[in-house]
């Protein structure tokens, strides 16, 4: 709202009991629109409203952190959805003795969708040992790998083979921060196949 919201606050408490929260901009002596919150209440003598009493505060730090923070999660949320590359984050979930046991899908953008034939509805929230099967037992240990990650905070990357989606992948894992992490990948199946036709074809010369 703007000060006009502000008046009719004030004469709404004046009609009434209720207390009032309200939050108005108005523009400031610089040309800069400062926010502010008004709380107020009636003051009742012998059954009369005489008065009001309330609160102005400044809230114009608050408002512009807020749109800050709106506009640096839109810019994330836009280069994560047209990455060309897959990029997961994810929760590790370890057992009792500190042992990294599994993890649980936090997001991924379309591209690893695409690089994996795997929905993200079908993942977020959910264990990677529920979403594919057999994957703790495949003999890349994806779950060993991203735990050592986790715990050392050290970044990997490599070329790596997942039995569970039958597919070739470069990835660079690291933790963002404690207890997480993310992996950037592409798919090199197809580039992986053809090193092998080549491989094979020279071996029959």
């Amino acid at each position: 709202g703007d000060l006009r919201d502000a008046h009719k606050t004030v004469e709404h408490v004046l009609g009434g009991r209720e207390i009032i929260t309200s939050e108005f901009s108005r523009r400031c002596m610089d040309g800069s629109i400062g926010y502010h919150t008004f709380s107020a209440h009636p003051v009742v003598e012998e059954g009369v409203v005489v008065g009001l009493e309330g609160f102005l505060i400044d809230v114009t730090e608050r408002v512009q952190a807020e749109a800050a923070l709106r506009e640096s999660e839109e810019r994330y949320r836009s280069l994560f959805e047209n990455m060309e590359t897959g990029f997961a984050l994810h929760e590790m979930v370890f057992d009792a003795t500190g042992k990294p046991v599994d993890y649980v899908f936090l997001d991924v953008n379309e591209a690893f969708e695409r690089q994996t034939a795997l929905r993200r509805g079908d993942l977020i929230g959910r264990r990677v040992t529920e979403a594919l099967s057999g994957i703790e037992a495949d003999p890349a240990d994806w779950i060993g790998t991203y735990g050592k990650v986790v715990l050392s905070g050290e970044s990997v990357s490599f070329e790596s083979y997942t039995e569970a989606l039958q597919r070739w992948y470069t990835v660079v894992a690291y933790s963002p921060q404690e207890g997480q992490f993310a992996v950037v990948f592409t798919d090199i199946t197809d580039r992986k196949r053809m090193e092998e036709e080549v491989r094979k074809s020279h071996n029959l010369e």
